[in-house]
């Protein structure tokens, strides 16, 4: 709660501000209003203080026990709220914070963030919990992001506009024990992360959002940034670095734009480079690569460009997203920037304009034709009317656009088209990659459709030329990407082994621990325990999709890489009820193998995350249990 005097950030619960010790508001549990001390009633809706009601529910809130993950913590305000409350009657005021809540509430929902309390005009968020995703950090800061562009689309008093001011902060935390009750009920949160969160908050101007260091690194090249310095903030051991978001990355997609060693592969480097040359001569085709996260796929498309004449091709890459499941033909928006080559941070009429020069300077298209281009991905399904077109009308008009832009430029030029993470691709983009298939064996087209290994894709076999599903690389491959990272000749035996064991051959985690054994002098343990920063989101989510097998998961991780269904059973409470289930569970996800009644984690990372998410008396319990029944 925020002091009204000094604008000090209090813990809920302060009776007086602990900067200025004036009285503290009251907050309302049915409207989350901040109320002079010593009402009955609320003055923002008119309910009894003390009582929630049932006008504002709170999301139903996991039930769990306690444990450590990485979070990632957005806290925000509305800038000036004091101000508001002095010059406008409390119910126009009720009504302003109520649709500034509910904007807000949207954008968080849709980024999949959990509103874990509101604090009269503030809201804390975490992304992260009850749920892990692999980019929680970048929604976190897409949230606020939207957040402010959003509130400034509601008027305050006399039609001001009104702003909010962000802080987010990345951290490892103890969360899920409830503490509390009836209205003031949460799940608390202990690290730094939340009070970070909150310090950063209050150093905001008005519309802007400013992030920790921990969370800059994990969405740095999404985002573009100003940094602040080093900065002391209360309740904050030590000097921070602070960095502002200014906006999203333009990303112009080429060969050299792709992070990351390519090693072997050589199977599916020798094919695509033969269907390479069959498209060139005029046969063109489709090609599907699947894997898990990390495996290479994206790489092994990425290369073949690598090996083209520059100049003697065109690209085009467009990639999905799970922000804009709803959005029609969202995935090509910047397709199009791409294939004409055009620069990619322009936008609105000098976008449009740009389209129409680039067509007009190759000689293609109708006048039609830099309107509907420009306009892909930018608008959705509902409502569209262009030109007196119906929404389908307008919908098969873009589709046959783009497929004419195709041919006429395969005409001039072979194309190659790298069409990524297609697992989240909307149904318009889908019928987009149809309408191409039919017509694709007659044009110089190679397009290259990357998806992750859980999602069925359905296409059809007509024009499919290839398809690879890529699995983990053997060892001395993986061996060779340490060395281009740290010099493998240098690393002890025993820390190349634990690297190569705790990786399971996914290129990416090979990477990302190489890395982390180089910044921790090349410890063995860094290769045998260390989860990479940039991996635990990604790691924990996979966990918590299991559900109820997640708990399975944590306790046979303590037994170790390998366990056995046996002694598992004994460890378990209550005992093997629903074991069975939940192992067939882990072995669906991908995440343990199975040789009868033995069973093992398909590398040491998901083993490594399963158990340090488990409090430490709790790992201490069941290392004492594994170990006395293990003497039986």
């Amino acid at each position: 709660m925020k002091c009204p005097a000094c604008e000090t950030v209090n813990p809920d619960g302060y009776r007086f501000c602990s900067e200025c010790g004036q009285p503290m508001p009251v907050q309302c549990p049915s409207c989350g209003f901040a109320n002079a001390p010593g009402g009955k009633f609320c003055d923002g809706c008119g309910n009894p203080l003390g009582e929630r009601t049932s006008e504002k529910k709170p999301k139903p809130r996991p039930e769990r026990e306690a444990e450590r993950r990485q979070l990632t913590v957005m806290f925000y305000d509305l800038v000036g709220s004091t101000a508001l409350s002095r010059r406008m009657d409390p119910e126009e005021l009720r009504d302003v914070i109520a649709a500034y809540q509910g904007q807000c509430g949207a954008v968080i929902e849709r980024f999949g963030g959990y509103i874990a309390r509101y604090m009269g005009d503030g809201l804390l968020v975490y992304f992260g919990y009850p749920e892990a995703h692999e980019n929680d950090a970048e929604r976190a800061v897409r949230s606020a992001l939207e957040i402010i562009a959003a509130v400034e689309t509601l008027d305050g008093p006399e039609g001001v506009p009104l702003q909010v001011r962000l802080g987010v902060a990345t951290g490892r935390v103890v969360v899920g024990d409830i503490i509390g009750s009836g209205a003031s009920e949460e799940h608390a949160v202990l690290g730094d992360a939340p009070n970070l969160a909150a310090r950063l908050q209050g150093m905001a101007d008005a519309g802007t959002v400013i992030i920790s260091e921990d969370t800059r690194n994990l969405v740095n090249g999404v985002f573009t940034f100003e940094a602040l310095g080093t900065r002391e903030l209360k309740g904050i051991l030590d000097p921070v670095p602070t960095y502002r978001v200014l906006g999203e990355v333009a990303k112009a997609w080429s060969p050299n734009t792709l992070d990351g060693i390519f090693v072997d592969r050589s199977f599916e480097r020798k094919r695509l480079a033969e269907l390479w040359r069959e498209t060139e001569a005029g046969s063109g085709g489709f090609v599907v690569i699947s894997g898990e996260p990390g495996i290479g796929k994206s790489r092994l498309a990425w290369f073949l460009a690598s090996t083209l004449s520059e100049g003697a091709y065109g690209i085009g890459h467009f990639e999905g997203s799970p922000f804009f499941l709803d959005t029609s033909f969202r995935p090509l928006t910047g397709f199009v920037t791409g294939l004409l080559g055009l620069v990619p941070d322009v936008e609105g009429e000098a976008r449009e304009t740009a389209i129409k020069c680039e067509l007009a300077a190759r000689g293609i298209g109708t006048g039609d034709w830099p309107g509907v281009l420009h306009g892909l991905g930018r608008t959705s399904d509902t409502g569209i009317t262009v030109g007196g077109l119906t929404p389908q009308e307008w919908k098969e008009k873009t589709l046959s656009v783009l497929i004419d832009l195709i041919a006429e430029l395969a005409e001039r030029t072979p194309l190659l088209i790298v069409a990524d993470d297609a697992q989240w691709f909307d149904a318009s983009t889908f019928e987009f990659l149809a309408r191409l298939q039919s017509r694709v064996s007659a044009m110089r087209v190679l397009v290259i459709i990357i998806h992750r290994a859980d999602f069925e894709l359905s296409i059809a076999e007509q024009g499919c030329r290839e398809r690879f599903s890529l699995k983990g690389l053997p060892g001395e491959d993986c061996v060779g990407i340490i060395d281009s990272i740290v010099g493998a000749e240098g690393l002890p035996r025993e820390t190349v082994a634990a690297l190569l064991d705790n990786s399971g051959g996914v290129p990416l985690f090979v990477e990302e621990l190489a890395k982390a054994v180089s910044e921790t002098g090349f410890a063995k343990d860094a290769a045998a325990h260390h989860v990479p920063t940039s991996l635990q989101d990604s790691l924990m989510g996979r966990l918590d999709r299991l559900g109820d097998a997640k708990e399975v998961a944590q306790i046979a991780a303590t037994i170790g890489r390998v366990f056995d269904r046996e002694l598992l059973a004994a460890t378990v409470e209550p005992p093997a009820a629903g074991l069975d289930e939940a192992l067939d569970a882990l072995v669906d996800a991908g995440l343990v193998y199975s040789e009868n009644t033995t069973f093992r984690f398909k590398h040491g990372l998901i083993q490594e995350t399963a158990y340090r998410s488990l409090l430490k008396r709790r790992r201490r319990q069941l290392l004492s249990d594994v170990s006395t029944l293990g003497t039986h």
